[in-house]
């Protein structure tokens, strides 16, 4: 069961075949449909994530949550169920790269996030060619002050790095809006800036040292917007971009439609945006209904002589030997649920 986080070769069938039981048909054969196991793998914790993130916030059952996506791609609750009281404009984004698949949410703004991996570890190394390349091939994605900021970094990894977190500050932006690459990346620019709020030193370093970002759109600063770009493990950049709803309504007549107006008083929309909401791994049981966590746990009693299937791990003693990410500090501890150890869990790089 392992395999799913990459450190074992026992088959793990019985645990896919159970997980995508609990999904509507359709996603499941959505999931079976992603090219490349890894891309698979990454799409079915997702959903998972996406319908307990819903069933939790919304108090709905996981079976009766149903989801559908605004033009741009943006994924939203549709049952059209009553919702409760201070979550009537809840929405949510999900992103999965590299190691890890993340997910944001929250009751009145609208939210958009995003994971970028390293390049290395991506089917095509966009870093290739170093810096010079990713200058040349990227060029319209950051405005002239972003990239001015990126080739000031100390050197070529640095600048790199810059640019992935640049670029996934841009990517929660669009996908915030629901608008996705409809909207031109050039017209929106992050600058990073201070806290928007006094913290002691020692608790940003405990925090990770998150960057917050104020965003420009066409060149105005936008004070709805708020940004925060943080590492994860492995050199992983996750990014959370977060506004009134009513700043991104004219992005597509979907997101009228499925999102409301949140009515917030001027200090309260200011606090919402400067609180920090910090990440916190989860394992894959934690995702399920609880009445379906004892199924998941004999799942994971499968016949190890089941014979390889799509799902299996690569053979090779390279794959096999990849280590497994480690856990930063600024993880809330408290995560595993039931006992459970995140490492004993075969998708334990889930963050919500």
């Amino acid at each position: 069961a392992k395999a799913l986080a990459g450190n074992t070769t026992k088959e793990v069938a019985d645990v896919i075949a159970h997980l995508l039981s609990l999904l509507p048909a359709d996603d499941a054969a959505a999931v079976a449909n992603v090219r490349g196991r890894p891309d698979r793998r990454r799409a079915l914790a997702s959903r998972l994530a996406q319908r307990r993130c819903v069933a939790d916030a919304l108090e709905h059952e996981f079976s009766a949550v149903v989801l559908a996506r605004t033009k741009g791609g943006k994924p939203f609750e549709a049952s059209g169920a009553a919702r409760p009281a201070g979550a009537e404009n809840f929405n949510f984004n999900v992103s999965h790269d590299g190691h890890f698949v993340v997910l944001a949410s929250d009751p009145a703004l609208l939210v958009g996030v995003d994971v970028n991996a390293p390049f290395e570890l991506r089917a095509r190394n966009e870093a290739a060619g170093g810096f010079d390349g990713v200058r040349a091939t990227f060029d319209a994605v950051l405005t002239e002050r972003e990239w001015d900021a990126v080739e000031g970094a100390a050197d070529e990894a640095a600048r790199i790095f810059a640019f992935r977190r640049a670029w996934s500050l841009k990517e929660a932006f669009v996908k915030a809006r629901g608008d996705g690459l409809a909207f031109e990346l050039r017209r929106v620019e992050f600058a990073f800036c201070d806290p928007p709020h006094a913290r002691a030193a020692a608790e940003a370093a405990a925090d990770g040292d998150p960057l917050w970002a104020r965003v420009l759109i066409d060149g105005e600063l936008q004070p709805d917007w708020r940004g925060e770009s943080s590492v994860l493990p492995r050199g992983h950049v996750v990014s959370v971009v977060r506004t009134a709803v009513g700043a991104a309504q004219d992005a597509w007549g979907g997101l009228r439609r499925s999102f409301g107006r949140p009515e917030l008083p001027p200090a309260e929309l200011r606090a919402r945006l400067a609180a920090r909401r910090a990440f916190r791994a989860v394992a894959v049981r934690e995702l399920l209904p609880a009445a379906h966590a004892r199924a998941y746990d004999r799942a994971l009693e499968f016949d190890a002589t089941c014979p390889p299937n799509e799902w299996s791990e690569p053979a090779d003693a390279a794959a096999a030997a990849e280590p497994k990410p480690e856990l930063p500090a600024w993880f809330n501890p408290a995560n595993a649920g039931n006992g459970t150890r995140l490492e004993d869990d075969p998708m334990a790089c889930v963050l919500a």
